[in-house]
C-alpha cells in the first residue's frame, strides 16, 4: 500500500484569487467610475429583466429619468472638481431615496436612473418628489462667497402587462423628463402610456 499526500493550499489559493478577481471585473463592468453606483450596462440589463417579468406575472414597473437643471453652468462657474462632488452628492442621494429592490443608476453625464420594480404611478411619483427635494437640498460649499445647489427635473413612466410599448418604459421617462424641464425645471412629470384594448 502506498500513501500520497500531496498539499494544495497554493492552489486552492490561487483559485480563491481568481474568482475575487473575476468578481472585482464583473462589479466594475457594472458600478460608474465615479459616483460608485451602477452603470447604464447594468441599469438596462435589469430594466430588460424587469420588463419581462412585468409581462409574465401581470405587474407594475416605474421608472424615474432624472437630470440635473442647468449642470453646464456648475461646471463651467465652479470648475470640474466641484461638478464632479455634486454628481457624487447625487448618487449617494438616489441611494437613500430608493428602496433596497430598486436600482440606481448614472446613464450618462448628469443624467440618473431609478428602477422601481412593482410600482405604480402614485408610489412612483412619491419617490420622485422625495428625491427632487432631497437633490435640492444638496449644498456644497465651493468658495466663502457662494455654495454650489442644484435641482432636478425628473420623468416618471409606469408600465403594466397590459400598456402598449411596454419594452419602451425609458423612451416614456425621458419624453416625461423633457416635459419637466420645459414646465420649468425642478418638476416632476409623468408619461401618458396608454393600455391596450
Amino acid at each position: 500500500m502506498i500513501l500520497v499526500l500531496r498539499d494544495i493550499t497554493d492552489r486552492l489559493k490561487t483559485e480563491q484569487d481568481l474568482r475575487a478577481a473575476q468578481d472585482e471585473l464583473v462589479r466594475l463592468a457594472h458600478t460608474d467610475y465615479l459616483t460608485g453606483i451602477h452603470n447604464r450596462r447594468f441599469f438596462m440589463q435589469r430594466l430588460s429583466e424587469e420588463v419581462e417579468r412585468v409581462r409574465r406575472h401581470g405587474s407594475q414597473l416605474s421608472v424615474l429619468l432624472f437630470d440635473l437643471d442647468y449642470f453646464k453652468n456648475v461646471n463651467d462657474q465652479c470648475g470640474h472638481v466641484a461638478g464632479d462632488q455634486i454628481l457624487k452628492a447625487v448618487a449617494d442621494v438616489s441611494m437613500e431615496v430608493k428602496r433596497v429592490t430598486d436600482i440606481a443608476a448614472r446613464i450618462g453625464g448628469e443624467e440618473f436612473a431609478l428602477l422601481l420594480p412593482e410600482t405604480d404611478q402614485t408610489g412612483a411619483v412619491s419617490t420622485a418628489q422625495r428625491l427632487r427635494q432631497s437633490i435640492a437640498g444638496i449644498s456644497l460649499p465651493q468658495t466663502r462667497e457662494k455654495n454650489v445647489n442644484v435641482t432636478a427635473s425628473i420623468g416618471v413612466a409606469t408600465v403594466s402587462a397590459v400598456s402598449q410599448d411596454l419594452e419602451n418604459v425609458l423612451n416614456h421617462a425621458d419624453e416625461a423628463l423633457y416635459k419637466a424641464k420645459h414646465s420649468g425645471r425642478n418638476a416632476v412629470c409623468c408619461a401618458d402610456i396608454s393600455a391596450s384594448t
